[in-house]
Parts: structure tokens; sequence; C-alpha cells
């Protein structure tokens, strides 16, 4: 409340001293910066490519592996503004959508058979609560699903991610790990894919950068 007396006198002076202009003109609004490169080292980015619409139409990741220089590249498709495919060298994934809201992920290999079903669940603030997957044709003794829950800062930064497996449809999930992101800077994180392929426009997992991360 200390601040509101100079901006009273401040615009009293202004009126006493100053015509109103008949035709003012608005404030330019600033210029929305969209970044292009995200790098860890020389050989180590993130690299993105935006349609006429300013929607990401190719994300390019690049970090070395043990057999050497891996680069992998994912297109985007959209219909009517909300998106619909994304493809890369691993294979495809269609989007099911609510308005621009993603519900259901499908993965599918190279040559077309299926991977897996993804389903997200979402907190009414629009924040994903939970990512359920099933295993498309699981290997004998491999999980036949997976799923991760969300926990959050009252800011909205990620806190909390916990992981199950269920090796059986019947059988109750297991708790195999979860990740702490125990502290956050204040500057703003420029990454908002939730991996390579799977891109939840609506949604931004971390507002800034994790400084700490706990992984149990």
């Amino acid at each position: 409340m200390r601040n509101i007396y100079p901006l009273l006198f401040l615009t009293a002076a202004l009126f006493a001293s100053c015509k109103p202009e008949k035709n003012p003109v608005p404030p330019a609004e600033p210029a929305v910066k969209y970044v292009t490169k995200i790098a860890t080292a020389e050989n180590e980015y993130r690299e993105y490519v935006y349609n006429s619409e300013k929607q990401v139409s190719k994300y390019h990741v690049q970090f070395i592996s043990g057999s050497g220089v891996t680069r992998l590249t994912t297109e985007f498709s959209y219909v009517n503004g909300i998106i619909n495919t994304a493809a890369s060298q691993a294979g495809s994934i269609f989007y099911d959508t609510e308005g621009s809201r993603v519900i259901t992920v499908r993965s599918f290999r190279p040559r077309g058979s299926e991977i897996s079903v993804i389903n997200f669940l979402y907190y009414p603030n629009g924040l994903v609560s939970e990512c359920l997957e099933k295993i498309s044709q699981p290997d004998p003794g491999s999980p036949v699903e997976t799923k991760q829950t969300y926990e959050y800062y009252t800011d909205g930064n990620l806190k909390r991610i916990n992981y199950y497996l269920r090796y059986n449809r019947f059988d109750p999930f297991e708790l195999t790990g979860y990740t702490v992101f125990a502290e956050y800077d204040r500057a703003k994180n420029p990454d908002k894919f939730f991996s390579s392929m799977i891109f939840l426009p609506t949604v931004v997992f971390q507002k800034n950068n994790p400084l700490r991360i706990v992984h149990y």
C-alpha cells in the first residue's frame, strides 16, 4: 500500500499539466521470442523449427551415445491449429484431443505395428495429473502397463514424478521409484516438451529451471 500515494500524486500532476490526446496511440506489445536452440555442449543440443502459426513443426535433438553422435528429428502436423501427428526415425504418434488438450497418444513403430496407448489425466488447473500407458504387445515377463503421477508446487512447477509398473492387468501397480525436483531458479525455462515425440502444447511442466533433482 505504501506505493499508492506517489502513484496518485503523479497521476494528479500529469492531469493538471497535460491535455489528453484525442487519438492516443496504444503502446506496442512486446515481441514474443521463440526459442530456436538449447545447447548443453557443441554436439548436444535441441533445435526448434516453427510454422507460420508459430507452432513447433520440427524438433531436432542431438546427443552423444555409445555409438557416437546421434541426431533425431521429429516433425509435427496440425489440423485447424490442433496438434495431430508426430513422426521421426523411431516411429509415429497420433494424437486424440479434446479442444486443444491432448487426451490420448498412440505410438507406432516405423513398420506400422502399435507400441502403446497413453492416456493423460489433468488437474482442474490444466496441469497433468497422471499418464497411463498400456503396452500393446508386451514381451513375456515385461510390464503390461506403466503409470506416472505428477505433483506440483503452488507456483505450478513440477515437484515430483512417481513411477509405477504393472506386470498383470489384474494386479495393482507397483511403485518402482520417484523423482523429486527439489529446487528451482527464477529464470524462465524455454523447454515445454514431455519427451522427444510427445508434445503437450497446453502444458508447462517446469516454468523455471530445476537446480536440484533427486532420483529415488
